[in-house]
């Protein structure tokens, strides 16, 4: 679910603000994270917990990525 929400509010915020391509590839990773735990819902523990900071790893890298470009437009916009 919260990979379909962050799809759509990247498609929107494109059409608004442009360039929402890392929040978009969140909503992905997101999505892609709910099916294979719903295509293996046998996985142990520890692969669980594996799967949990992979994602968490890759999904915070790409917030960071979109907070410094927000960063830049606001920088450019107080100009």
């Amino acid at each position: 679910m919260t990979g379909v929400l962050e799809i759509a509010v990247a498609v929107w915020m494109h059409r608004a603000a442009g360039n929402e391509w890392m929040l978009l590839l969140g909503g992905i990773a997101s999505l892609l994270f709910g099916v294979l735990l719903a295509a293996l819902p046998g996985v142990g523990l520890l692969a669980l917990t594996w799967v949990i900071g992979i994602y968490s790893l890759v999904f915070g890298v790409l917030l960071l990525f979109l907070g410094f470009q927000w960063r830049r437009l606001a920088h450019l916009v107080s100009m």
